[in-house]
């Protein structure tokens, strides 16, 4: 009789103790949801400065001896794979981290008439080469307000993306042309983001920008016998970006999409460039650069 009255309230002490993990266990959950997208990166990357040489004057420009020199000009186009990782260790604090990486796409470059390591011309040196990215961005997101789904709130993270652009002569305007080219960039940003919620869909629209970029250029170009290696230092700027994306559900977890971004980057720096002539040419620069990406977007809950 005590044997099974112990039994009884062993069971009892051993329900109670799992309805107390059952009802505390959610707490220690953390939302996590996943997003992939596939898509198309294109843009510009244009280091220029200004000078009075009195030749290929602007015509826009108020000053007849304002001359645009272009220094190195690059335009691109590339699909890219991207993923985002977001998860919720408390309510009004979200962390966010994306990663990006291009796959296969088509670059053209032209390095500037005064330095290039070939006779000047007035439309440059052109050289044709693949280009590559890769990026990473680690994010929080703080709400100030939300309800019903909706929210609204402030992002503050760090970003840095690479850029490689190799040509091995094979182009074809400048077969001689071998070159390579690697930018760096590091950017510390702030920005606003509001989200709203209705049922079957979601829309999240994003502000970011930053005043502390720093970006390095280096690189070199080389047709013939005739070469020129070149490097850039560039730590004042700007960032302005904008980013929207939209979601509509399939299942409660699952939710399908696109996603835009536009960025702009103007940096200020110096461009120093050499030549196996031993000439260096040095001047203060201006980098800026425009991307567009679009992309289609899976997202999972778990």
């Amino acid at each position: 009789m005590r044997i099974r009255i112990g039994a009884h309230v062993l069971l009892l002490m051993l329900a109670v103790t799992g309805s107390s993990v059952r009802a505390e266990s959610p707490q220690w959950i953390i939302p996590i949801n996943s997003s992939f997208r596939v898509g198309y990166l294109y843009g510009s990357q244009v280091v220029s400065t200004s000078s009075d040489y009195g030749s290929q004057v602007v015509s826009s420009s108020s000053d007849p001896y304002y001359n645009y020199d272009v220094l190195l000009d690059i335009s691109f186009g590339s699909p890219v794979l991207s993923c985002t990782i977001e998860l919720s260790p408390i309510s009004p604090l979200t962390v966010r981290i994306i990663g990006d990486v291009s796959v296969y796409g088509q670059q053209n470059t032209i390095y500037g008439p005064w330095w290039a390591p070939t006779s000047w011309t007035p439309d440059g040196l052109y050289s044709e080469a693949r280009p590559g990215f890769a990026g990473v961005e680690a994010a929080g997101l703080f709400d100030i307000w939300r309800s019903a789904g909706h929210r609204f709130g402030v992002i503050g993270g760090w970003r840095r993306e690479y850029w490689w652009y190799n040509n091995q002569g094979t182009g074809a305007e400048n077969p001689d042309v071998w070159s390579r080219d690697k930018i760096t960039t590091n950017i510390p940003f702030l920005g606003l983001q509001a989200a709203m919620a209705y049922p079957g869909w979601q829309s999240t629209f994003e502000f970011l920008t930053s005043r502390f970029i720093s970006k390095t250029i280096n690189g070199s170009v080389r047709q013939l016998q005739d070469f020129a290696e070149y490097h850039c230092i560039a730590r004042n700027g700007v960032l302005l970006e904008a980013r929207i994306q939209g979601m509509a559900n399939i299942t409660n977890s699952l939710l399908v999409g696109l996603f835009g971004r536009f960025t702009y980057q103007n940096v200020s720096g110096v461009f120093d460039a050499f030549t196996n002539s031993s000439v260096k040419h040095s001047q203060d620069v201006h980098v800026v650069e425009n991307t567009l990406t679009l992309e289609l977007q899976l997202t999972l809950f778990f």
